[in-house]
């Protein structure tokens, strides 16, 4: 199931299926779009925190006693084409996205990890994309996402031989944004949180989306995506409010309008 929290100005959702190591089903599926769906309305939110229940699994992959019985290239097409549907709503999520790796990412869970914005990961956690040992490729479109964020050799390297990648390689090869130790890793986290809240609102949300939109989109366009975003932007009160801090030697208080 996915448990959802919501903090202040922040929420959490947890994939807890201790008796599945935390893999996903469709049904819990199903529950991440609904949740998703449900925190894309509200205004107030500044960010969310993905993980896992407990202290050894993030998130295991998907639910082999459920894939089993799924036969035929179309039946395998259409649960591929679901997952990456959901992933692609976490990419796209109108906030920034903190995946908290508290244990072990295998397979599809490295494809989640990798749909959030930010990985943050304890220092006992592992990511191995085991989809080839599977006699597999990435499924959950997180394939292009890898090969956008490492690289060819790194892609290469991390998808062909499946190898575990220790929290500390993950942070140098760029996976991982942070790393903590595992009873300071909630600390770590809300400490991203913090910082990531403390920007305007409409400002961080246009980043977001910028950065996404601009991906192979031809240079004059995406310029004048930009300027429509800063001419936008211009005419914030949070961006008087900055301007006038600035010049008062005071902290903005920033109101997302």
């Amino acid at each position: 199931m996915i448990r959802l929290a919501m903090m202040d100005g922040w929420a959490l959702l947890t994939v807890d299926r201790p008796e599945a190591r935390n893999a996903l089903n469709l049904e819990t599926l199903e529950q991440l779009d609904a949740s998703l769906r449900e925190l894309e309305q509200l205004e107030s939110l500044r960010a969310l925190v993905l993980t896992g229940a407990g202290e050894r699994v993030f998130i295991s992959g998907g639910d082999l006693k459920e894939f089993e019985r799924i036969r035929g290239m179309e039946a395998a097409r259409q649960m591929a084409s679901r997952y990456q549907e959901v992933l692609n709503r976490l990419e796209r999520f109108p906030v920034p996205v903190v995946a908290a790796i508290n244990g072990h990412a295998l397979g599809g869970g490295c494809e989640v990890a990798l749909a959030c914005d930010f990985r943050i990961m304890a220092e006992e956690a592992t990511l191995r994309f085991k989809q080839v040992q599977m006699g597999l490729v990435t499924g959950w479109g997180s394939g292009p996402r890898l090969l956008s964020l490492v690289g060819y050799a790194q892609a290469m390297h991390l998808l062909l031989l499946g190898e575990e990648v220790d929290a500390k390689t993950a942070l140098a090869v760029g996976l991982a944004h942070d790393v903590a130790p595992r009873e300071q890793l909630d600390e770590r986290v809300e400490a991203w949180i913090r910082k990531l809240m403390a920007a305007p609102p409409l400002a961080a949300r246009s980043v977001k989306q910028l950065l996404q939109k601009w991906r192979g989109m031809p240079l004059a366009e995406a310029q004048k995506l930009e300027r429509e975003h800063f001419a936008a932007l211009w005419e914030t009160e949070d961006h008087w409010e900055a301007s006038r801090a600035t010049l008062e030697k005071r902290r903005p208080v920033f109101k997302g309008r």
